[in-house]
């Protein structure tokens, strides 16, 4: 149980649990990293070590408190179902962090811990509030409560204002190495591992349907890449078509995770001309402006078709 469960980022691993077995673990921390540093996980192992009744700074698995927090899942994992009366978490609904939602953690914080010695909230994509969410948070870290830890995590640092970030502790967490995350899920099929690593989940909570779909989409954007045919065009189009509405956004990350796929593998070939690495390299800043464009909330069809005319095409 604990930090051992998933890989990379030893070293940040032994600092969290040596500050939170000292108690002198920061109360309100951000943990920063991409989609393969698995910040999520890591902020989830620090809530549990944070009640874990041993007290060595990771959980024990045994107690009461862990087999509290046992039911709980990670948003790489699958769905969180918070069973720790201490313990609350939060995540965007809809790409968003709304001032409601800030009015609830007031509401958890407010009286002291039920069976634990502290309470704890974690919030995924802390960037994801909107400004009056932010002021009302701001207002929440400038008067904390002794026995209340933050545990914020962003891919995307310089979103956050610099009230927020001047009141936590960073934490930079590197992205971990693919081949490291593939033998460290060895008992999983490389294709799920290579789906989950697309739009950054875990490769445990990945189903054969998704893969499928995955599989498809990959085959049929290799084929247009390569070929540049009109067929293959219209069939992206069709699978585009095909996605309910609100699955869509998710649809356009996996299409944006191939394309950077596909471009850094062609940057990396040794035999390919300087000037098409240049191209290659634009394509690939375009393709990162236009996935910052998905978190503002920007109209997901005109996205689209700007992948379409922009990159693809």
């Amino acid at each position: 149980m604990g930090y051992k469960d998933y890989p990379g980022n030893e070293e940040l691993k032994k600092l969290f649990k040596k500050l939170i077995s000292n108690g002198v673990l920061p109360q309100s921390l951000i943990l920063q990293g991409g989609k393969f540093s698995f910040k999520e996980k890591t902020g989830f192992e620090i809530a549990k070590a944070l009640h874990c009744e041993k007290g060595d700074g990771d959980s024990c698995g045994e107690c009461k408190q862990c087999r509290l927090m046992s039911g709980l899942k990670t948003e790489d994992e699958g769905e969180i179902k918070p069973s720790h009366p201490d313990f609350l978490y939060i995540e965007p609904e809809k790409d968003i962090i709304k001032i409601d939602t800030v009015r609830n953690i007031m509401e958890f914080i407010i009286s002291r811990p039920m069976i634990s010695k502290r309470k704890v909230v974690l919030i995924k994509d802390i960037d994801k509030m909107n400004t009056q969410a932010f002021n009302a948070f701001l207002k929440i870290l400038e008067e904390p409560y002794s026995y209340v830890y933050y545990i914020l995590t962003t891919e995307r640092l310089n979103l956050l204002a610099d009230t927020i970030r001047s009141r936590c502790q960073v934490f930079h967490l590197k992205n971990v190495n693919k081949k490291i995350i593939y033998e460290f899920y060895n008992n999983i099929p490389e294709k799920n591992i290579d789906y989950a690593l697309v739009i950054g989940v875990s490769p445990e909570d990945v189903s054969e349907d998704e893969v499928e779909v995955y599989g498809n989409l990959k085959a049929v954007l290799s084929e247009l890449l390569d070929s540049g045919s009109t067929r293959y065009l219209i069939k992206l189009k069709e699978a585009y078509d095909s996605i309910e509405k609100n699955r869509k956004k998710e649809f356009l990350k996996i299409l944006i995770g191939l394309l950077k796929k596909y471009f850094m593998n062609i940057i990396y070939n040794p035999d390919e001309k300087q000037e098409e690495i240049s191209i290659i390299r634009d394509k690939i800043f375009k393709i990162e402006e236009i996935e910052q464009d998905i978190f503002k909330n920007m109209n997901i069809d005109i996205i689209f078709t700007v992948l379409i005319s922009d990159i693809i095409l």
